[in-house]
């Protein structure tokens, strides 16, 4: 199989200020366009510049930027490239050759995997005036191909010009566009007709989106009533999701029309409709619950529920470390912070010393005196909680001694810099002696495995006392981090402390 894109005449690039390869020795009159492997529905346009210089050189004229890459991939140098393009010169002194650089780069930009192509020299010269514009073609060419390794959330990048061998001071011609009534050329030079260019690949890719899935729009704000129609990142759907109406799944890659998927955001799940399940796991329409890293349940014992905060004697909790547990043992509630002598809690890195019993409960360590977000101090990027508000956000992490997963805070569109900051309540007093630890509890929403937070404890606007960094995952977890005595004696003010997050993406 093989990948092909679209060269759609407009739109706007996710990156808008990537820079060209640096083979490129002329970018004037460069354009930045996104590209897909279903067309766009741009007419057939066609683009005009006048070569600026005499020197024999490389001009790039379009940079066509792909969606982030679903999965990641070894690239060789046996990948190869085709294209085809019609083309023209207005005389036979410009002398211009259909030459190209495709490259993976990061989803940001900010790192070149490798170049899976480049052909910067002389092919089959331009049609010598705009009358005979005409079709240049490569056919499966592995110049420039190099063996490197791209990776999931990846971008390709494939930008398109000249090479101009002593060329006159005259214009050049490329018709661009993805008209989706109109059919693609063949793989053929002099082809006059007006029908669809395209670039190939011949490894099999895919991205976050294609036409035999349902459609995920970030950031837009309607989606059409169709049996699966798209879940909107950002906004509210118009057309929300029932048994008979699958929502997207972020990161999953199948739905079922007789199961509603999981709503980002959403709280209610019923016993009738299967819950999302993150890792693959089975379920039946009688286990409403989803499993976290777990690769079984029985009918009789019910799987771990994420944000639950009771648990009955009768159903045992989720064991994430593989222990043991016995009918009259209740498991392990991740992130809480209490529990009684009729039921044995087992408190994530801290212990009796020995087993629990059932009548000596766990040891909680250091946590006597807990201060929650109270208020927004500030942000930076576009953040908002569970029901898409992007006021009092505090109030949906404000949850102490146990956590709530039902509500949270989210950047819906993550950018490195990006930063949600809150203030914390006051204390009774000045606390005494002892650690202070701060809890936090965060996943990777996008499911692509590349971004990290900083969490800064702050005392008012500019003092930082303390910070950890952390590379998050797409499972809920807790994190904490424990201020030296140094850092705690930084603290003068308990009264003006936040706690401030920031996202990297790597």
């Amino acid at each position: 199989m093989a990948t092909r894109f679209y060269l759609p005449a407009s739109g706007t690039a996710p990156l808008g200020s990537l820079a060209v390869d640096s083979q490129w020795e002329l970018s004037d009159s460069l354009d930045r366009r996104p590209c897909d492997v279903v067309k766009s529905n741009t007419s057939l346009t066609q683009k005009s510049a006048t070569w600026s210089s005499i020197t024999t050189q490389q001009w790039v004229w379009v940079q066509f930027q792909s969606k982030r890459l679903a999965a990641g991939y070894s690239w060789t140098t046996s990948d190869t490239v085709s294209m085809v393009i019609k083309c023209a010169e207005a005389v036979a002194q410009v002398d211009s050759h259909l030459c190209y650089v495709i490259r993976v780069v990061s989803g940001d930009g900010s790192t070149i995997r490798g170049t899976i192509g480049s052909y910067l020299t002389t092919s089959s010269e331009y049609p010598t005036s705009l009358a005979t514009i005409a079709t240049r073609i490569h056919s499966a060419r592995t110049d420039g191909a190099s063996n490197f390794s791209s990776q999931a959330g990846d971008r390709i990048i494939i930008e398109i010009g000249h090479h101009g061998v002593s060329p006159a001071l005259n214009v050049a011609y490329h018709n661009y566009g993805d008209p989706s009534a109109t059919s693609d050329y063949a793989l053929t030079a002099g082809l006059t007709t007006d029908l669809c260019p395209w670039v190939e690949l011949s490894r099999n890719v895919s991205f976050d989106v294609t036409t035999s899935k349902s459609v995920y729009i970030k950031g837009a704000t309607t989606a059409t009533p169709t049996v699966a129609h798209a879940y909107v990142e950002g906004g509210n759907p118009s057309y929300p999701a029932s048994s008979s109406k699958s929502a997207y799944i972020k990161g999953y890659v199948f739905e079922i029309t007789n199961k509603s998927a999981y709503l980002k955001g959403s709280s209610l799940i019923t016993t009738s409709v299967s819950a999302y399940l993150p890792a693959g796991s089975v379920v039946t329409t009688n286990k409403a619950a989803y499993v976290k890293g777990y690769l079984f349940e029985r009918v009789s014992t019910p799987a771990y529920l994420i944000g639950s905060i009771s648990v009955a004697s009768s159903i045992h909790g989720y064991l994430p470390a593989g222990s043991v547990i016995s009918t009259s043992k209740t498991g392990y509630l991740k992130g809480c912070l209490s529990s009684s002598d009729s039921k044995p809690a087992y408190i994530e890195g801290f212990s009796t010393g020995g087993e629990e019993s059932s009548n000596i409960s766990a040891l909680v360590i250091g946590l006597d005196n807990g201060l929650i977000p109270n208020w927004d101090e500030g942000s930076e990027g576009m953040w908002k909680n569970e029901l898409d508000s992007e006021t009092e956000l505090y109030q949906s992490i404000d949850e102490y001694p146990l956590h709530n997963d039902n509500d949270f805070i989210y950047n819906i569109n993550p950018v490195s810099g990006d930063y949600y900051e809150c203030g914390l309540s006051n204390p009774a007093g000045t606390p005494g002696s002892g650690d202070v630890i701060i809890f936090w509890r965060g996943r990777d929403k996008t499911g692509l495995g590349h971004m990290q937070a900083t969490v800064q404890l702050r005392q008012g606007n500019s003092t930082v006392i303390a910070s950890a960094q952390q590379t998050l995952t797409t499972v809920q977890t807790i994190y904490h981090f424990t201020l030296t005595p140094a850092e705690r004696t930084n603290i003068t003010d308990w009264t003006d402390l936040r706690v401030r997050i920031i996202i990297t993406e790597i």
